[in-house]
């Protein structure tokens, strides 16, 4: 599974900080309620947290609050990339990866 690594700037933004209307649910309740969880996080915009075992696992969003954390997510890697290259970050080819992985 891929898996996109956590960059320190995102984890300090909170894109989607918790409010009065933040709800939690088990996700035995999720799965039971399931179209008033996606009611909520869509008509409403009440993002929802999921827990098991009384651990916080996922959080159910609207597709407009998702679509603006990949956004964050997106300027949080070009603004690292720029750091890297501007501190004399070495910059390597397509073609070079990909020999370097045997591609």
């Amino acid at each position: 599974m891929l898996t996109r690594p956590k960059h320190k700037l995102l984890t300090s933004m909170h894109p989607f900080p918790e409010s009065p209307h933040t709800g939690t649910m088990s996700s035995l309740d999720a799965r039971k309620n399931f179209s008033e969880l996606i009611g909520k996080a869509s008509f409403a915009n009440e993002p929802t947290i999921i827990t098991r075992s009384g651990k916080n696992v996922a959080v159910v969003i609207s597709f407009e609050d998702y679509e603006r954390y990949r956004q964050l997510e997106d300027q949080a890697d070009g603004e690292l990339a720029m750091k890297r290259i501007a501190a004399g970050g070495k910059r390597h080819s397509l073609a070079d990866v990909k020999a370097e992985l045997g591609l």
